[in-house]
């Protein structure tokens, strides 16, 4: 048994949960990422002690006490009421319908509560509220769909929110959520209970928010070495696969990139470096962090010492490419060498689809490539006279294929071969830097 009434008022109750646990983090983590602790584990829930049909006669007074201060300070009470007897409460539970419904209920909490408020004083309360709530769920043994929910929330917080559409103000994270992330990060446990790798990477993307506006300076060392930790931590977490713990790094990169963006330091700059260098890492996570480079205002330091940076940057388009070639050279024997109608098209029936025959997949290969070409040209703004030149050559090298890339009318097997010539300039251009340490070269178009 706990006792929640600092969040939540009086409730108390610790019923079971689902033994399969599956949590979808977004585009980037995968549902593997909670897919241990094989047998059935109790989850922490708060039963809302409104009926649906008690909430549904609060909400309106709700909606009017956003936008009429007034009102407001008369139904407090009742404001309370909906969010700690019902709202927060349905954030907690953990039937399937409850958990599908996490990712609505956060989002209109804060479009039609905390960022309708009209009223700073309103917004406030709402959000200290929600603060209070948001650090409960995140600390405590509740399901880890609703833990990544809440620290999701916490990252969404404000001091002061943005307002307009057509020229938003910018937003000022809210230096309390700040902390609570930060503290996410720190420790291990809280009273026992373990930060799960769900919270963890859900603090990661709120610090990268709040690191992108802009935190108070007071935090900003602890902010900095969370993440610098989190990149040099080489064990994999509990739960966690190696390419989530790839994309955690990913995601405290970031967090780096933002935090300096107007006064690059060395060591951050060496991290960088090291990242995009790491062979352990695949070419999109390494090509992800190239592009952070653009984040950083490089104009604003003088000769910045970055000749690890280059060196990485150009072993990146070498192996970029160098697998583009390899996929450019599998088009042409399949085009060249294989039973292909040119012009023509197979139709498998009156209502298949038509199928045009192989493909060389350019999208890919251009979105690295471009990621590695507008982190460069930030950082050339800061470089010394020799590695400047390095990297203006590299970038010059790589810029047909970019610009063919792009360009529709352009066919594929004309695009493999300037694919597979491009990879052995580059090859020919990283290998000039460090003839010792470089690459072999990588061959140009054979159609023998």
């Amino acid at each position: 048994m706990c006792d929640y009434s600092g969040a939540f008022g009086a409730s108390k109750l610790r019923i079971p949960g689902p033994a399969v646990l599956r949590l979808c983090l977004g585009i980037l983590i995968a549902a593997s990422l909670c897919a241990s602790t094989a047998q059935a584990q109790r989850y922490k829930t708060i039963p809302p002690r409104l009926t649906t049909k008690q909430a549904k006669a609060l909400r309106l007074t709700v909606a009017q006490a956003m936008r009429d201060p007034v009102i407001f300070a008369a139904q407090k009470d009742k404001v309370d009421q909906y969010f700690k007897q019902y709202y927060f409460p349905t954030m907690t539970l953990t039937t399937g319908e409850a958990l599908g419904a996490l990712g609505k209920k956060r989002e209109d909490l804060f479009r039609r509560y905390i960022r309708a408020a009209t009223d700073p004083a309103t917004q406030a309360h709402l959000t200290d509220l929600t603060l209070k709530v948001a650090q409960v769920l995140c600390k405590d043994n509740y399901h880890h769909a609703v833990r990544y929910n809440a620290v999701l929330i916490l990252g969404m917080l404000d001091e002061q929110y943005s307002v307009g559409v057509a020229n938003p103000t910018q937003p000022v994270p809210l230096p309390a959520g700040t902390v609570a992330l930060l503290e996410l990060l720190e420790q291990e446990d809280f009273k026992g209970v373990k930060v799960h790798p769900s919270v963890l990477t859900g603090a990661l993307v709120g610090l990268e928010r709040h690191a992108r506006f802009g935190i108070d300076s007071k935090y900003a060392q602890r902010l900095t070495k969370v993440a610098l930790d989190t990149i040099a931590e080489e064990k994999l977490p509990d739960d966690v696969t190696k390419d989530i713990h790839h994309w955690m790094k990913c995601r405290a990169a970031s967090v780096l990139a933002y935090q300096v963006q107007e006064r690059p330091t060395a060591e951050v700059q060496q991290t960088l470096a090291k990242l995009i260098a790491n062979a352990d890492f695949d070419l999109e996570d390494r090509c992800c962090v190239a592009l952070l480079l653009k984040t950083i205002d490089y104009a604003q330091v003088v000769n910045i010492d970055a000749t690890d940076t280059v060196a990485a940057l150009g072993q990146l388009a070498n192996e970029v490419l160098k697998e583009g070639a390899d996929s450019a050279r599998d088009y042409q024997q399949e085009m060249l060498g294989g039973n292909v109608n040119f012009g023509r098209r197979n139709r498998p029936g009156r209502f298949g689809a038509e199928d045009d025959g192989p493909k060389y997949e350019r999208r890919q290969l251009l979105s690295r490539l471009e990621s590695i070409n507008d982190g460069g040209r930030s950082l050339i703004a800061g470089l010394a006279d020799d590695t400047k030149t390095q990297l203006e050559n590299l970038l010059e090298a790589i810029k047909q294929v970019r610009l063919s890339a792009k360009d529709k009318n352009l066919g594929d097997l004309e695009l493999a071969e300037l694919v597979i010539e491009t990879a052995g300039a580059v090859s020919r251009e990283v290998k000039s830097w460090n003839p010792a340490a470089a690459p072999a070269d990588v061959p140009d178009a054979d159609f023998s």
